[in-house]
């Protein structure tokens, strides 16, 4: 299958208004790449329009066909099964109280059993995590009052709720989770989340880090609050026993950028680093690399109003300085969400692509041309779609391998984990179509609808870097920097 990325960057001009400095980068022919054993400071790669998807180990669908259905967190439960969290609504209405859905799939992604639970004022479902033999749901909704609280789930093995926990400052209005995972001293859990003050309220978010113990009561909490607005999207653990948190945060331009904060166990600033770039940039996730490199994700807006970048780096784990930094564009917009890694160094990174949005005065046809239909290419049947891309690349930043999911009108991830032998669990949704019989007219009628989506793509094959006798700043045993 022939590699889907192109090797192509945008002008001069271009990067310095999508990186904010002026900086010198690298273009390269994926010859010269492969050949290469320097290591790039920065590459913007211009992506081909993809033709055809790759293979899956296996995927599932989920979901009723007169409902809205999402996942947003997997997590394997033992080598033959998989459990899945999402949310079930009647619409697309984001405003409407959704259902939360837990579902078990065997390892060909099989569904072994469901379960649906009604919370009052649930508003969304954010992550799920192992809890002794059963698991635990972070969310958040409104109780009596309108009083809005982050919210907890413990359920069994099998997705019935055993018990429920509402969290938060009464201070605090507006509380949204974003992440959730295990403390390091395996005593509970971590959660990052965003609320207003409610003697202000205003557009000005901050973010909160709760420690909770095991049952999920409050073991003590941090604010962020530097008078910006800042949020924290992703949350993970340091070798050491610290935190990494990634977000964004509002510069005193109004401009929001990257943002990385390296935190001790209780949540105090051991260093915090923002990242301008373009004219908006967030970060989703940040993980360890190694115990001298960080590799974050997340995404750019360019200054000059072209399409949104999917931005990788690897950054010095010591005070968060970079050490390469890589930008994906193209036709859509990208945002990088997710990154795993494994013992031989590669880094798989998954890309969301969506199809910008376009004005509807634009949309409008020139009079007296009739809008021309699309030939039966198989190349074309996926121009136009939302789709995920699961990128390989080496400690270098040099791209191996690129891999396009596609499914019913379009895909949306949220998350990726590893699963079973190292496999990539992408979970999100999928638009579908379904065609039934009208049993009163006989005629076929359309119904659209989101149903959960979840794949398990191929393990990173074993890698030996060529260049392994050549070492960048920081590198260290395995040439991981």
């Amino acid at each position: 299958m022939r590699t889907l990325i192109g090797h192509l960057a945008r002008s001069a001009a271009y990067a310095a208004f999508i990186l904010g400095m002026a900086v010198p980068f690298a273009v390269f022919s994926r010859l010269a790449l492969a050949q290469s054993c320097d290591t790039d400071y920065e590459v913007i790669f211009d992506m081909y329009t993809p033709t055809a998807p790759a293979y899956s180990v296996w995927d599932t669908i989920y979901g009723h066909q007169d409902k809205q259905e999402r996942f947003v967190s997997a997590v394997v439960t033992d080598p033959n099964h998989v459990t899945v969290a999402g949310e079930r609504r009647v619409s697309e209405n984001t405003e409407e109280n959704p259902q939360l859905i837990l579902i078990q799939t065997d390892e060909r992604g099989r569904v072994v059993w469901e379960q649906a639970h009604d919370i009052a004022g649930l508003q969304n479902v954010a992550k799920m995590l192992r809890h002794g033999d059963g698991y635990i749901v972070a969310g958040q909704r409104v109780k009596a009052k309108n009083r809005q609280t982050l919210w907890l789930g413990f359920f069994d093995s099998q997705g019935l709720l055993l018990e429920s926990q509402d969290i938060g400052d009464q201070s605090h209005y507006g509380p949204h989770v974003h992440d959730m995972i295990a403390r390091p001293d395996g005593k509970g859990y971590a959660l990052a989340a965003s609320a207003q003050m409610k003697d202000k309220p205003s557009a000005v978010r901050f973010s909160v880090l709760y420690r909770l113990d095991g049952k999920g009561r409050i073991v003590s909490e941090q604010s962020y609050i530097p008078g910006v607005d800042n949020r924290i999207l992703g949350l993970s653990l340091s070798r050491d026993g610290h935190y990494l948190a990634a977000g964004s945060i509002r510069g005193a331009n109004g401009i929001r950028t990257g943002w990385l904060l390296k935190l001790t166990e209780n949540g105090e600033i051991l260093w915090q680093r923002a990242y301008p770039r373009g004219i908006e940039a967030t970060f989703t996730a940040a993980k360890e690399y190694s115990p001298s490199g960080i590799i974050v994700t997340g995404e750019v807006s360019p200054a000059d109003g072209s399409t949104q970048a999917g931005w990788i780096a690897l950054l010095k784990a010591a005070d968060g300085e970079p050490l390469w930094q890589r930008y994906y564009t193209g036709e859509m917009n990208y945002t990088a969400y997710d990154v795993l890694s494994n013992e031989d160094g590669l880094i798989a990174v998954a890309l969301d692509a969506r199809k910008p949005e376009v004005a509807e005065d634009l949309q409008v046809m020139p009079e007296g041309k009739e809008e021309e239909t699309a030939p039966t290419n198989p190349l074309n049947q996926y121009k136009g779609q939302d789709y995920i891309r699961l990128l390989t690349l080496n400690r270098r930043g040099v791209l191996l391998k690129s891999e396009v999911f596609f499914n019913g009108e379009g895909l949306e991830g949220v998350h990726m984990s590893f699963g079973e032998g190292q496999t990539r669990l992408m979970t999100g949704s999928s638009a579908m179509v379904y065609q039934t019989e009208d049993e009163t007219t006989g005629s076929v009628v359309q119904t659209r609808s989101r149903d959960g989506w979840i794949a398990a793509a191929s393990a990173m094959k074993s890698y030996k870097d060529p260049c392994e006798t050549r070492s960048i700043p920081g590198a260290q045993k395995r040439n991981r920097p």
